[in-house]
């Protein structure tokens, strides 16, 4: 019996024996501080045969290799580690990954819409990685780019965010998701709210590039380009869950995100789903020290018995009818075909309840009434549907390209009823818009030039359709007008037998590395674009019935960057912009609110700028310490501006029924915009860091005749101060955001920066927050986030806004990842 047992085990001794001998090596990727897994980061050898991704519990497997290899971690927001795989045990190694808090190696994509090394672009820019987000964990995308301390970001109404860059606002400067233009044909030169169509929660990173970039990105890009990276399947990562819960209190936020990843061998699959609900939103209740005066709510719209009454509210520092929902969809496939060879297809989709439109409602009139009874935006919907294609094999034209077709709905809609008047009117305008953007890279041996140039080539072309319609309701009768009416239609806002315009250009950008110490590039853009729309039967007989328009225009660039000795770097750059203007500009019929109606121009032709950049940089103590200064220059011609004129002979009319002046916009505009940058981040020890930044901008309005000497749309100085701590699995921030006077005398005569929303007299006062935030890990896979946000509770507003800013606002948000 005792050598039957023997021979039963002795085969089992040796499978184990031999299992031992030949463990399998596997690495397992965490964070050196939290010993969180890090989920998807990259392992690879030197000969780049072998390479795989950290499934959801930050393990990677290796496969075959070869005796003396080295093997290589990556992951966006830490330092590359490398390991001799001699070294490594058979079984589970454990790698801690330590965080690459000030990156100097930084790669972008949004200068020439493909990769490379920030340190070689001569533009400012600002990068966003998704571990930023997260941390600063934000409610909106607009409120993304604000959080920074470096983009100025207007709001109308709480569901709202219109970023300004280098005093260039709306359609001045180019949003982007996914290598896909968000800008459109009725894209206004007023304020805009579209980036929060875009998912904070699913964002992988968000590049800003600040001063023109018309060369590589076409019309609309002066200010500059906000391009929103949203994250991509990963291969190799069977299961990966995010889960995300936040409520914050100023306004009984909540927000609940979901998303989760499915990847094999040669296919992934991303889908994330998020929904927002958001309340009234509260006012701080601490007069600024700066400046005392309060905006408060008295009164507010609402009906009884068929009739408008002004309804007394209880509490003024809730600034009633500010509350929306949002829900946000996103399904992305990722397709390996060929080694070099992958295909995405992205799916994108968001909407919105109605969003009031508080500026609007919180105007009270002389008499204690509201001027508007009903003023909302309809449910903001963006549909958006891309296939990519990306190549990176080495081809006699290109080392990489990149082809995205693409198409997008739009449906956006204006919901307006005066106080004590019966006419419910809405309009709505609908868009289809078909895309296509192909992108190459070649680097190239161009004789004196040496091996280190860089081609890169595309074209872009975009067909917008626009539709319009208006109908009107009396509230009281249930009466129906509509625009589609054959007798007495209803005016629409854009032209009412629709609109088109097109969009198609061709650039060309060279990059040459002529030694160690200087780079330069430069770059060409052709462009043409044509705009068609008919009015139809319009009620008001305009003077023209319809639009074909053509132009046609070139951009250039050039830049120079400069690494000299001591860690010194300049960089140099001149550009020209073009905006084309679109149907918002050309076929727009609307009230601006303050007796006047805007009338088209079809005659505009398209507004450009010349751009200097100036940049030094500096880094200090083996980089722990990184200064930049950047001052900028902008000439701006043929602007468009809004002028008094006249319609059939008539300097007024009567339009939603009252008589209006009448005024169009007309390309008489002249200016110069000037402004500087400043900014450090220093890593004091691994634990201590500071970031401090502050931008200043002035605009001049040189055009003859001009009733104000300042430009429109031009912030005061602003900017953000922040300490952060890191302590074992805790990361506490200590945060300060300030802005300068707007004084009166600096405003601009045109209204569109609101001077009815500052103080009389005065302007928007100064104001300054103290905030703090902090992220516990309470296990590698979840985390508890806390934040107190204006911390005194300060009573203050944005430089042209009307709506207060948020009070003390207490969030608690809890992260998972499975």
């Amino acid at each position: 019996m005792r050598h039957l047992k023997f021979l039963l085990l002795t085969p089992i001794l040796l499978l184990l024996m031999v299992s031992a001998g030949n463990a399998q090596i596997v690495f397992q990727l965490k964070d050196k501080e939290t010993k969180e897994p890090l989920v998807g980061a990259v392992a690879y050898n030197t000969s780049k045969t072998f390479q795989a991704v950290s499934d959801n519990l930050g393990k990677v497997k290796m496969g075959t290799f070869k005796k003396g290899d080295t093997i290589f971690f990556q992951f966006l927001g830490y330092k590359t580690f490398s390991l001799a795989l001699a070294t490594a045990k058979p079984g589970l190694n454990e790698i801690l990954m330590e965080e690459d808090i000030i990156e100097t190696n930084e790669v972008v994509l949004v200068a020439n819409r493909l990769p490379e090394k920030r340190e070689d672009l001569p533009q400012q820019i600002e990068i966003i990685s998704a571990r930023d987000i997260a941390l600063k964990n934000v409610p909106t995308s607009a409120d993304i780019l604000s959080s920074t301390g470096k983009v100025f970001v207007q709001k109308s109404q709480l569901g709202g965010g219109s970023p300004v860059l280098r005093g260039l606002e709306a359609n001045r400067v180019l949003i982007v998701v996914d290598g896909v233009r968000m800008n459109n044909a009725i894209y206004r030169g007023g304020h805009l709210q579209n980036v929060i169509t875009l998912d904070p929660n699913i964002q992988d990173r968000v590049e800003v590039l600040f001063g023109s970039s018309s060369v590589i990105y076409g019309s609309d890009a002066l200010g500059g380009v906000m391009h929103f990276y949203s994250k991509n399947p990963t291969f190799d990562l069977p299961l990966q869950v995010n889960a995300m819960t936040r409520y914050a209190s100023v306004n009984n936020e909540f927000t609940n995100h979901l998303d989760f990843n499915l990847g094999f061998k040669n296919v992934a699959s991303l889908t994330s789903i998020t929904y927002a609900q958001f309340g009234d939103l509260r006012s701080g209740a601490n007069s600024n020290f700066i400046d005392g005066f309060r905006w408060e709510l008295p009164v507010y719209a609402g009906r009884e018995n068929n009739t408008d009454i002004a309804i007394q509210n209880p509490d003024p520092l809730l600034q009633r009818n500010t509350g929306y929902n949002q829900l946000d969809l996103t399904q992305k496939f990722r397709i390996k075909s060929g080694e070099n060879t992958e295909h995405t297809l992205n799916l994108q989709y968001s909407t919105s309840s109605d969003i009031p439109r508080y500026d609007r409602l919180s105007i009270i009139q002389s008499d204690g009434t509201p001027e508007s009874a009903e003023w909302r935006y309809g449910p903001q919907k963006r549909l958006m549907t891309s296939y990519r294609l990306q190549q990176t094999s080495k081809t006699r034209f290109y080392n990489e390209m990149n082809l995205t077709l693409s198409y997008q709905n739009i449906e956006e809609s204006r919901i307006d009823r005066k106080f004590g008047r019966s006419r419910l009117r809405t309009r709505t305008e609908s868009l289809n818009i078909l895309g296509l953007n192909i992108d190459w890279q070649k680097s190239l041996n161009i004789g004196a030039l040496g091996k280190k140039t860089q081609l890169n080539y595309g074209i872009e072309f975009y067909h917008n359709e626009v539709t319009s319609f208006n109908r009107e309701e009396d509230v009281l009768t249930g009466a129906i007008r509509t625009s589609n009416d054959a007798v007495d239609p209803a005016e629409t806002r854009y032209p009412q037998g629709g609109s088109q315009m097109r969009f198609l250009g061709v650039y060309v950008n060279v990059k040459n590395h002529f030694n160690d110490w200087l780079i330069g590039s430069a770059g060409i853009r052709m462009n043409a674009n044509a705009l068609e729309a008919d009015f139809g039967n319009n009620p008001l007989n305009l003077p023209v019935d319809e639009v074909n328009k053509r132009t046609k225009g070139v951009t250039g660039s050039l830049g120079l960057v400069v690494k000299l000795p001591q860690k010194w770097r300049l960089a140099i750059s001149y550009s020209s912009g073009f905006r084309t203007p679109n149907v918002d500009d050309i076929g727009k019929i609307f009230d601006s609110g303050d007796g006047i109606v805007r009338v088209p121009n079809v005659n505009l032709q398209p507004e450009r700028t010349h751009n200097l950049d100036v940049s030094l940089f500096k880094s200090f103590w083996d980089d722990r310490v990184q200064v930049e200064f950047t001052g900028y220059y902008i000439w701006l011609q043929d602007m468009l501006r809004i002028s008094n004129t006249t319609f059939n002979g008539q300097d007024s009319l009567f339009f939603d029924d009252q008589l209006s002046q009448v005024q169009h916009n007309s390309n008489i505009g002249l200016g110069v915009i000037y402004g500087a940058f400043a900014s450090i981040r220093a890593e004091f020890t691994r634990n201590i860091l500071l970031f401090s930044s502050l931008s200043w901008t002035k605009g001049e309005d040189r055009t003859v005749g001009a009733s104000s000497r300042n430009l429109d749309h031009i912030p005061p100085a602003f900017g953000q101060t922040s300490i952060q701590f890191k302590l074992k699995r805790m990361r506490h921030e200590v945060f300060s955001n300030y802005h300068y006077w707007k004084f009166w005398s600096e405003y601009s005569g045109a209204g569109i920066d609101r001077p009815q929303f500052a103080v009389p007299g005065k302007g928007m006062p100064a104001w300054v927050t103290f905030n703090y935030r902090v992220s516990y890990n309470l296990h590698p896979m979840l985390t508890l986030q806390l934040a107190v946000e204006n911390i005194l509770d300060t009573h203050y507003r944005l430089f042209a806004t009307g709506l207060n800013a948020p009070g003390r606002n207490f969030i608690v948000s809890l992260r998972g990842k499975f």
